[in-house]
């Protein structure tokens, strides 16, 4: 009897422990503008280093780097991707959208293309290729690859694995646009939603599962979201980004084991705004502003996890309990 009391004392206070690890909050740090007109961070690696941009003026941005508190501008352009070398990839805009790609070990080193997008840790980047406008290409050590085609179209690259899987968008008029996933120069159609027409692939993990949205053609508010692991799944939000724990984000939050975790605004109250990328340790970055207006600047922002209070105060109180359960048993 005494055996079987401690056996499920122990449970139970095994489960509060997974509880208070599994439930996590947010805790919001506001980075500003970086000296412009607005800010925002686009990507973080798995040191918890963070790049992104500072809008100053009409097509011109600097490229920012931020680590251990301190931030620094590197180039002219928006960064765009990082690996967890700390080699940062962007683009210094030029016209119709396209521009200079180059990457950064600091120093920036400018190399033939229209657009780095995304960088992994083999040094690999995706992007735009310097041939046909709207080529997608993977660069590996000075030589551009390309990513296939879908027929007649134009490619937007999103985002990139560590096994060289490259998601995006091939746009196109006739039947829609479609995400797509490329390997091994082979680009592949992943489909759409039951009753949608067109769909559009945002984040990669490096087990191969895509995040994106699915909507019909035209309606460009009413997108519903989709995971890809070899087929489509539903999600109930839009997501932005997903790492390699599965941790999904989307939706004002960050989707884990089925709920919806929220990220807070500026000032802790409602978010206006939303997360960018993940990384391996659940840190956030993206952007947020102080209010609904889209005329207020929007401000670079990382979001921390912490333990949840709660939880925490749930565990200690059943360790208590645990301990109090002993003295009974022994006296």
């Amino acid at each position: 009897m005494e055996m079987t009391k401690w056996c499920m004392l122990l449970l139970l206070v095994l489960a509060a422990s997974r509880s208070a690890a599994a439930t996590p909050q947010y805790i919001i740090h506001d980075l500003g503008t970086f000296g412009g007109l607005a800010g925002r961070l686009n990507a973080i690696n798995n040191s918890n280093v963070a790049v992104g941009s500072s809008y100053v003026e009409y097509v011109s941005y600097n490229a920012i780097y931020y680590s251990g508190g301190a931030w620094r501008v590197i180039s002219e352009g928006v960064a765009s991707g990082i690996n967890d070398a700390g080699v940062v990839v962007g683009t210094t805009p030029g016209t119709g959208g396209d521009g200079q790609p180059w990457y950064w070990d600091g120093e920036r080193h400018d190399y033939p293309g229209r657009r780095a997008v995304d960088i992994n840790n083999l040094g690999h980047i995706a992007g735009r290729g310097a041939g046909v406008p709207g080529s997608g290409s993977l660069w590996i050590d000075g030589v551009h690859h390309s990513l296939g085609t879908l027929g007649e179209g134009d490619i937007e690259v999103r985002a990139l694995n560590n096994n060289d899987q490259v998601v995006g968008t091939f746009i196109r008029d006739i039947p829609g646009t479609r995400a797509f996933l490329s390997q091994n120069g082979v680009m592949q159609d992943l489909g759409v939603l039951t009753g949608r027409s067109e769909s559009q692939a945002v984040g990669i993990n490096d087990q191969g599962v895509v995040v994106g949205w699915s909507r019909n053609r035209g309606e460009f508010i009413e997108q519903v979201g989709f995971l890809y692991d070899g087929q489509m799944h539903e999600l109930p939000f839009v997501p932005a980004g997903i790492n390699n724990l599965g941790q999904i984000i989307g939706g004002g939050g960050v989707f884990d084991h089925g709920e919806l975790h929220p990220l807070p605004g500026l000032g802790g109250g409602v978010l206006w705004g939303g997360p960018l990328a993940i990384n391996d340790n659940g840190w956030v970055v993206g952007y947020a502003r102080s209010g609904a207006s889209l005329q207020l600047p929007s401000h670079a922002v990382i979001w921390e996890p912490v333990p949840e209070p709660g939880g925490m105060a749930a565990l200690g109180a059943m360790l208590v309990g645990f301990a109090l359960a002993g003295l009974r048993l022994r006296a």
